[in-house]
């Protein structure tokens, strides 16, 4: 035992927070889900400032639960939010407000996808929570058109999984339907990603 505490380091963090990467990452998740719109624009400054998506703090895991908490936040088309969102997950915009995708920001791809396809698999109880995963993703292509072309075909099936089952047989089922074709409307020259995205699905079933 007294060999034990030799080798402890009395001065580490680790000694008083031994949870201390969960306890940061619970009172994020609890700021970005509050309900004003001020405490989540200080967090998200917090997070832009002091905690990138990047950090070494957190594990992989931790990570997809933080980006996937963000992305929520684009279902409201709030300038601000948006903004920081953004700005957390890519960095500064250029000249012409624009996130173009780099080799330090392409890491979080995979993250951001893995996000969408969690959004689109809880499963919703109204209308609001219905519509939301289709209202996310299209707010998100708005602001990052140049992120269709690398990210569509993968969330396809998710996306049309998603209207597939919740397009009928319950009480937001129409609004679900509505929400679906807006989404569709607004990616007209993307249709072939979602084409063969279909096609591999098929081709994998058949396989």
């Amino acid at each position: 035992m007294k060999l034990i505490e030799e080798g402890i380091n009395q001065m580490s963090p680790e000694i008083d927070f031994p949870n201390k990467s969960s306890l940061i990452l619970n009172t994020l998740i609890h700021c970005l889900e509050d309900e004003n719109q001020i405490v989540k624009r200080n967090i998200l400054d917090f997070m832009y400032s002091h905690l990138k998506v990047g950090d070494s703090l957190f594990s992989d895991q931790d990570r997809l639960i933080l980006v996937e908490a963000v992305m929520y936040l684009m279902v409201k088309k709030d300038a601000s939010i948006t903004r920081r969102v953004n700005m957390w997950l890519f960095g500064k915009p250029d000249l012409e407000n624009k996130y173009p995708i780099t080799e330090a920001n392409m890491k979080v791809l995979p993250f951001i996808m893995s996000a969408v396809k969690n959004i689109y698999a809880a499963p919703p109880t109204d209308s609001a929570s219905g519509t939301r995963p289709l209202k996310i993703l299209q707010n998100f292509f708005m602001e990052h058109e140049h992120l269709i072309e690398n990210t569509l075909k993968e969330l396809s099936h998710s996306i049309l999984v998603y209207i597939y089952k919740y397009h009928e047989g319950r009480e937001f089922s129409s609004e679900v339907l509505k929400q679906g074709q807006r989404f569709m409307e607004n990616i007209p020259s993307y249709f072939d990603l979602v084409l063969t995205s279909l096609a591999d699905q098929a081709i994998a079933l058949i396989s």
